[in-house]
């Protein structure tokens, strides 16, 4: 919903019969995503589906980046914030993304709960055992009978003052999440009686131990059945780029198909299988991907597409609901080029469509430059540039035999006649024809320049069998004749 509501927005934001209502719209998506989340989240570490990703940070810059991000809101509330530590550094190990849940939840709530002129703190401390971080407040505190519950899911103290009564979901998660640090949280309150505010003050103690980072594991691929004939092949010069979006819920994949088609040529798969069926015969200029699909999700179709020689070029952007590191950890460490949590902004989705094709526009330039410098093969490392290195090693071996065409270097490669194509295309922006023809003329350049053979000689050497022909492309290439050539490198050479 939040997507086409910012392309709504975008058009028709300003105008004053809609503003209010797209703003309203706003506020209302925010508040259901906020709450998805916490449901989510939850469910995740009440069934011991979340694995920490811990590191060592800075427990005190941690927090301070924290109340530092709400001392706008303390100064719309009118209520003073204050942040103290007893140390200037804190080294501990802790997931950040889980802990900073726990730490904005608290604020939240003692935003919610303190009226204005109130005051809220934040205190951290360390020994050598463990870190102790107090969060308090001077608000409406909680009544006694009530303390004992309000970490229980779902529950919801009755303090009609407050202005937001949330869902009790909150409390609950930040208890599993410190439990799951090997922590503890509890709380201390007095709710307001005579005097017009009470206090609330929680308590959050962290051991100080080092813990194995864990590791993330990627999934093998998956194998498919024998794939159809390839229907697209070399593209043609002035064509859109070709995208390719997988997407199991039809819905969501016409709205980015919607998004897209008016800059891109745009393909549509519903799951993984499909969509590796499409990626390798027709080679995307990029792909977008959901994470959780049936059949084969995104992580095993990335894993599978960037280790295969014909798809390892494809840029892949990965879009998903699940914002935790550890699945972003995975996506780009299974090869993903990039990464975007849902809802998203489709102006972000385009940008980064748009940087990923300008970056493989790019390497196109540098594989160009890399394979006319000489035919000689390259030592590379990258799965593109290993490709190449193949391709210009088999060039390389039979430079010399004239019979050695087109269909001579597809079979060798071990690629359809159309891959082939389309993937030297993407990666070089030269057709295989005008590869093979630059990579003789160029292995006849350094032949020449060497003054061992004739121009007959050479031509045969690099696989001409007409020294005629070898003449007039020589001159297309280089501007001059292979004797004209030859007789400038004798006066470069000769001493005036």
């Amino acid at each position: 919903m939040m997507g086409p509501l910012e392309v709504l927005a975008s058009q028709y934001g300003q105008e004053p019969g809609i503003h209010k209502q797209v703003s309203l719209m706003r506020a209302s998506t925010d508040r259901l995503l906020r709450l998805l989340n916490q449901l989510l989240d939850f469910r995740k570490h009440e069934t011991g589906n979340v694995q920490l990703q811990r590191q060592q940070a800075d427990f005190v810059r941690f927090l301070r980046q924290i109340v530092h991000s709400f001392l706008g809101h303390a100064r719309s509330r009118q209520v003073q914030l204050n942040f103290e530590s007893e140390g200037e550094e804190i080294p501990l190990w802790f997931d950040a993304g889980e802990m900073e849940k726990v730490i904005s939840n608290l604020l939240v709530n003692a935003f919610k709960f303190t009226p204005a002129g109130g005051r809220i703190s934040v205190r951290v401390r360390a020994t050598q055992e463990e870190v102790t971080l107090l969060i308090e407040d001077t608000g409406l505190g909680i009544p006694a009978e009530e303390i004992s519950q309000i970490f229980k899911q779902f529950y919801q103290a009755d303090r009609h003052q407050s202005r937001d009564t949330g869902f009790g979901l909150g409390l609950a998660l930040s208890k599993s999440i410190v439990e799951q640090h090997q922590g503890q949280i509890s709380v201390e309150s007095q709710a307001a009686g005579l005097e017009p505010t009470g206090f609330t003050r929680f308590k959050i103690t962290l051991p100080i131990l080092p813990v194995e980072e864990p590791l993330v594991t990627v999934p093998e691929p998956v194998v498919s059945e024998a794939l159809p004939a390839v229907t697209r092949s070399e593209p043609a010069a002035g064509e859109k780029p070709l995208l390719l979006i997988v997407e199991d819920q039809a819905d969501i994949r016409n709205y980015l198909a919607d998004l897209l088609t008016t800059d891109y040529e745009v393909l549509e798969a519903s799951n993984g299988v499909e969509a590796w069926e499409t990626a390798s015969q027709l080679l995307p200029d990029l792909l977008i991907t959901d994470l959780a699909m049936p059949e084969m999700d995104g992580l095993t179709l990335t894993h599978r597409l960037k280790t295969d020689a014909r798809t390892s070029h494809i840029p892949v952007i990965m879009l998903t609901a699940k914002d935790g590191v550890d699945h972003q950890l995975s996506g780009l460490q299974t090869g993903a080029d990039d990464y975007l949590t849902k809802p998203f902004h489709p102006v972000l989705l385009r940008a980064r469509v748009q940087n990923l094709l300008l970056l493989r526009q790019q390497l196109k330039t540098k594989y160009h430059r890399l394979i006319t410098l000489q035919p000689q093969a390259q030592t590379l490392e990258h799965p593109d540039e290993k490709f190449l290195n193949q391709l210009m090693t088999v060039l390389d071996q039979h430079l010399a035999d004239p019979d050695f065409n087109v269909g001579s270097l597809v079979a060798a490669m071990g690629m359809s006649r159309p891959v082939l194509f389309r993937k030297v295309k993407m990666l070089t922006d030269r057709s295989v024809v005008d590869l093979l023809r630059t990579t003789r003329l160029k292995k006849a350049k350094i032949l020449l320049k060497q003054r061992k053979a004739n121009v007959s000689e050479i031509a045969f050497a690099v696989g001409f069998s007409d020294p005629k022909y070898f003449s007039r492309a020589f001159r297309a290439e280089f501007g001059l004749t292979p004797t004209e050539y030859s007789q400038q490198v004798v006066t470069e050479e000769t001493p005036s």
